[in-house]
């Protein structure tokens, strides 16, 4: 996937801002504590709007979605956001094309939010060589195994070792383009994910 340059429409346009640019798409690296998305919204036909933001999984960084009209901050959790917001059209500052931000502030992964038998994994979709895999805490401290399999069911990767961290970075070899299953083995646990590889 790359960069695409947001379309300019006759109502409502919405897309993250780079160097003066307008994106629909945005390929970028994983975001850091203390850096910013900047969000560009103009074109407004009505008042009211109700933003409706999905979010993956970051465990190392937290996403606040910032109102620099209101002053207000919403935290941004994993799964879906609603974000209702007005706009004044007595107000330009309402209207500012550069009312919103996105800052990311540092975390601490607190794996004991995810369920009980829940892990996640990152990017999905696969394009390069390395997967991340958050762990559910009742899985620390225990030999666990991850296990990759093509669709004809082939191992094409396992490590296996104690886990220290949630927070598991694997290093995987070259994949060929397909659909693979992930699973996370331990004692008396078994999670298996569908893995996307580009």
């Amino acid at each position: 996937m790359e960069d695409a340059k947001k379309p300019w429409n006759f109502d409502e346009n919405m897309g993250t801002l780079l160097a003066g640019e307008l994106y629909s798409i945005e390929r970028r690296a994983l975001p850091e504590p203390g850096s910013h998305l900047a969000v560009s919204v103009s074109g407004y036909r009505h008042t009211d709007y109700l933003l409706q933001l999905q979010l993956g999984i970051m465990p190392h960084v937290r996403a606040v979605w910032v109102d620099q009209f209101t002053g207000s901050r919403t935290p941004l959790q994993a799964g879906e956001t609603l974000i209702p917001y007005s706009v004044q059209p007595s107000n330009a500052n309402s209207m500012a094309a550069d009312r919103f931000y996105v800052e990311f502030e540092e975390a601490v992964l607190d794996a004991s939010l995810l369920p009980t038998q829940q892990v996640a994994m990152y990017p999905n979709p696969l394009s390069g060589q390395t997967l991340h895999l958050v762990l559910p805490d009742v899985l620390l401290g225990t030999p666990v195994a991850v296990v990759i399999t093509d669709a004809r069911g082939r191992e094409v990767f396992r490590q296996v070792g104690s886990t220290d961290s949630a927070m598991q970075l694997l290093h995987l070899p070259r994949l060929g383009t397909g659909v693979y299953l992930v699973t996370v083995e331990a004692a008396t646990f078994t999670a298996t994910h569908r893995l996307v590889r580009e």
